[in-house]
């Protein structure tokens, strides 16, 4: 695993950029790998090789406002046929309000797509090609109780398209907890 930043930058009208390039790789040795028939293959697992590029903006309105504009690109190239190989684009917007010193609230949007150049949905040539997209929309609260306990909820939204029905779903998730700091 490997993490380079590429730098900073201070785009006209954005407080400040950052842009990141990570590559990694990732052997399931409890998978098997497919043929461009989209057939298991014995003996033969699962490798991907992923290449990322992120890039961010960040923009204070006001002392209690920050915005952001976050853009990730991603490749992955399964290591055998090719078969799984795809690009993915994602897209997010976010912002942090501190309406006051001990209490602030994160609000965010993003969207994604995935494609496949050679898999196939439910990986029968019949299903035809293979593709992903979807949203999440995230809001979340930090409550600073003291200096070192703060309290906090989150509620996420998930929805996800393809063209594999096996994988398409709308998921709602609410989580609420504790942090205590030492």
């Amino acid at each position: 695993h490997e993490v380079r930043r590429l730098g900073r930058l201070r785009p006209r009208g954005f407080d400040e950029g950052v842009g990141r390039l990570q590559v990694h790789y990732r052997d399931y040795n409890d998978r098997q790998a497919r043929d461009l028939s989209g057939n298991l293959v014995a003996n033969q697992q699962l490798e991907y090789t992923y290449h990322t590029i992120d890039l961010a903006l960040k923009q204070r309105i006001n002392k209690s406002l920050v915005a952001y504009v976050d853009y990730s690109r991603q490749e992955r190239k399964d290591e055998f046929l090719g078969y799984n190989d795809y690009s993915q684009n994602r897209y997010k917007v976010w912002g942090t309000y501190k309406a006051t010193d001990d209490l602030r609230v994160k609000l965010a949007a993003s969207y994604w797509d995935r494609e496949y150049d050679r898999a196939f949905a439910f990986d029968a040539p019949a299903g035809g090609k293979k593709d992903y997209s979807g949203i999440t929309l995230e809001a979340g609260v930090d409550y600073a109780y003291s200096k070192q306990v703060s309290f906090w909820a989150d509620v996420n939204y998930d929805s996800q398209d393809t063209t594999d029905k096996r994988y398409e779903y709308d998921r709602t998730q609410l989580s609420a907890g504790v942090k205590y700091e030492f």
